[in-house]
């Protein structure tokens, strides 16, 4: 049974060409708690990694962009007619 499944300690990423050793790997890292990712394909590990890393660090920026979007798209946004506040140009 697993030492600590309820949270893991580490987040493990395997890679391995040999997909049956990869699978027992993963198995039992996961039995003793860990969060296992498990991939054959080493530019998908590359690809896995890079997103882990970033999307927590856009998660704030993402987040404030959508409070500027509901800002500006909002009822009781500020109107401005950018076609009748002009002249023309002759």
């Amino acid at each position: 049974m697993a030492s600590n499944q309820s949270s893991p300690r580490y987040c493990i990423l395997c890679v391995d060409d040999d997909v049956s050793g990869l699978e027992a790997r993963a198995a039992l890292l996961k039995e003793e708690g860990y969060c296992v990712t498990a991939v054959s394909r080493p530019m998908k590990a590359l690809v896995l990694a890079y997103e882990r890393d970033l999307f927590p660090r856009s998660a704030s920026d993402a987040a404030e962009a959508d409070r500027n979007l509901k800002l500006c798209f909002d009822d009781n946004a500020p109107q401005i007619d950018l076609f009748t506040s002009h002249r023309s140009v002759k």
